[in-house]
């Protein structure tokens, strides 16, 4: 897991918080083609429905943008979206028939929604061969044009195996899915209902416009422009045998789909539930720290792995400074003249706000939070020891050898420490300095993810709105939230895939993310190596130092030696401080997860070595080279997710600890 920051850069953070996300929708299509009868054992739309199917795609349309407008107008969701009219995009290959009639109906709505296209050829060089709907004015507006590196067959038709990688990027590109649809099973690897299945795997939901009217709805003697095609609503979660009893009608899905999380937070049983929309509006809410928490909230933390890891030139800490501006840019969206560079400004347009806001954040609560760590852990021991001390002053100043006011002095100390690790770890608890900082760090992690994925057009799991909140983790569900806020923002890339572009991605993968990942974490291997053993071996000193005492003044007795007074002093303090020290060592230890934290790290490690060397096999002058490419960045993000993910596991069992 990446967790550096840059240096002060010079993006500063607003005096009233972060913007609220742009409310955005992407609408995925795919959809039958027109009945031709030169192919008459094909089962497609019938021509002489294309009025009333049109009708209700309209309809459909108009729902849809209703209920987008109704969440942005709600009094309880204006905190979380930004003021600037809603953007809906519709994600289509513009192929004949359903696909075309959707987008062309979308663009004829007020506003008009976006249009981006996912296809494998230049749709502009067939426009005059298109016999139904116009397509040059669809091509001219879309927003962006995604053309993939397809195949064709002997006789030149477009491969089936073309044809699925469209409808995959189609999929990681929507949060909805609208399918007219004739009913039938696909007769080849890439039809309607296979993408209609693909969808809902994908954890998708449908909107299925049946391509036949009804029968039931349509009675004798409406004309064909009047007759009624139903509307299904299909949840990714329906068992095949209710897969059309959905209870949700489009709207509801919709405001679903886009609506905070509704959900309270119940920690433990002595918590008071948390609202998932206060833990979003105190991301919103969020400053940069003040000099004096910039600078020493973490000194003992920064000088204590600086001291464990001083003798290693490989073992190299993180920053233990909090900066006291955001960072630049981030490491991968850096400018070159490489032909990434118009998608990189994409990237730093739409991801680096929120990217900048997690990381910088999840850097100060680490810091914070590990910083109040090792002050409980170090704390202990002086409390302990100025307890020890009181109770001998008392019993020096009963023999007169002592000044009367020093044991109240001492008593002082000794409560001015237990109000500091009383404090501290309420301070700490009520900042949520554990969480945020674990909240954060998986909001920044996935989005650093999506930097490379979206390159070639795929994305992440996680942007799927699972329509029933059990299925997710109410501990992260704003985090989720806020990630899928980002990406529905975010148009499909604007590329072609040539040798040239997948010439420079691979590169970039293998160059910049792999081979940064893998340095980092390198580095992070040895830090926690390191640091262990450094950690056990001064704990295991210290209690050998205690025993080593307590001999010697065993041996001192027996032989009759007179150096008691001094030498009982020596060995109290060293059997109370020293094992004192040692056992908060092993806290500290047992607190950072240093054994699993190198494990992971080599783990990690291992995977991007494989995913290395099968980048160098990657010949993208074939055929669909994007395919595997994509494959690869996919396999990046995966074994970077089992990072984090074990990183969190390993962390969420790790809180503050408690004073005692």
């Amino acid at each position: 897991m990446n967790v550096s920051i840059e240096q002060a850069g010079n993006s500063t953070v607003p005096d009233k918080g972060f913007p609220a996300p742009v409310l955005a929708l992407r609408v995925g299509v795919t959809g039958n083609r027109w009945h031709d009868p030169k192919v008459p054992q094909a089962i497609r739309l019938n021509p002489a429905n294309r009025g009333s199917i049109e009708k209700t795609i309209r309809k459909v349309l108009s729902e849809i943008q209703a209920s987008v407008n109704a969440v942005h107008a709600a009094d309880v969701n204006r905190v979380f979206y930004d003021k600037q009219q809603p953007i809906i995009s519709i994600v289509s290959p513009l192929a004949e028939g359903g696909d075309r009639m959707v987008a062309s109906v979308a663009g004829s709505l007020t506003p008009a929604w976006e249009l981006d296209v996912i296809t494998s050829e230049d749709l502009s060089m067939t426009a005059d061969r298109d016999p139904f709907v116009a397509l040059k004015p669809l091509w001219d507006v879309a927003r962006s044009r995604f053309i993939l590196d397809g195949e064709r067959n002997s006789d030149s038709s477009i491969s089936d195996a073309t044809f699925m990688e469209v409808n995959n990027r189609l999929l990681w590109n929507c949060d909805v899915l609208i399918a007219i649809w004739d009913g039938n099973m696909p007769q080849g690897a890439a039809g309607t209902g296979r993408v209609i299945i693909q969808a809902l795997e994908f954890g998708l939901p449908v909107i299925y416009i049946e391509g036949a009217p009804s029968a039931l709805a349509n009675p004798a003697g409406n004309s064909a422009h009047d007759a009624v095609h139903t509307v299904h609503v299909i949840e990714p979660s329906a068992t095949p045998e209710k897969l059309l009893d959905s209870t949700y009608t489009v709207g509801e899905l919709i405001a679903r789909l886009l609506a905070p999380p509704q959900e309270f937070i119940r920690r433990s049983q002595h918590e008071k539930p948390v609202s998932v929309r206060a833990l979003l509006n105190d991301f919103r809410s969020e400053k940069v720290p003040n000099w004096f928490l910039r600078n020493f909230s973490g000194a003992v933390w920064g000088g204590m792995m600086k001291f464990l890891t001083r003798n290693n030139s490989k073992a190299k800490p993180s920053a233990w400074r909090i900066p006291a501006r955001l960072s630049d840019v981030y490491v991968t969206w850096e400018k070159s003249d490489s032909p990434l560079e118009s998608l990189h400004q994409t990237l730093r347009q739409y991801l680096e706000p929120s990217f900048q806001q997690a990381d910088y954040f999840a850097t100060a609560y680490s810091i914070r939070h590990r910083g109040s760590t090792v002050w409980l852990v170090m704390l202990a021991p002086f409390a302990v020891a100025l307890a020890w001390a009181g109770e001998q002053a008392k019993h020096m100043v009963r023999l007169g050898e002592l000044n009367e006011g020093i044991p109240d002095l001492i008593g002082t100390f000794e409560a001015l420490v237990l109000f500091a690790i009383v404090a501290i770890y309420s301070h700490a608890v009520r900042k949520r300095f554990h969480e945020r900082w674990l909240d954060y760090r998986l909001l920044a992690e996935r989005l650093r993810y999506l930097g490379f994925l979206w390159l070639m057009g795929r994305g992440s799991l996680v942007q799927r709105v699972p329509l029933q909140a059990a299925q997710e983790d109410a501990h992260t569900a704003w985090v989720n939230w806020w990630y899928r806020a980002t990406v529905r923002r975010i148009p499909v890339p604007n590329v072609q895939f040539e040798k040239g572009y997948l010439d420079a991605y691979t590169v970039f993968l293998r160059d910049k993310i792999v081979a940064g990942q893998k340095a980092y974490m390198d580095k992070v291997y040895h830090t926690a190596e390191v640091a262990e053993e450094n950690l056990r071996l001064y704990s295991r000193r210290l209690f050998a130092s205690t025993f080593l005492f307590v001999f010697l003044h065993i041996i001192l007795v027996k032989l009759n030696v007179h150096v008691w007074d001094w030498l009982g002093t020596l060995v109290s303090i060293s059997a109370i401080v020293f094992p004192g020290f040692g056992a908060a060592f092993h806290a500290f230890a047992s607190n950072l997860g240093l054994p699993e934290q190198s494990l992971r790290s080599s783990s990690t490690i291992g995977a991007l070595d494989m995913i290395q060397k099968g980048i160098g096999t990657v010949k993208t002058s074939e055929a669909l080279a994007s395919v595997g490419i994509g494959d690869l960045a996919q396999q990046t993000a995966s074994a970077l997710g089992d990072d984090l993910f074990g990183w969190r596991v390993d962390y969420l069992i790790r809180p503050t600890p408690q004073p005692g």
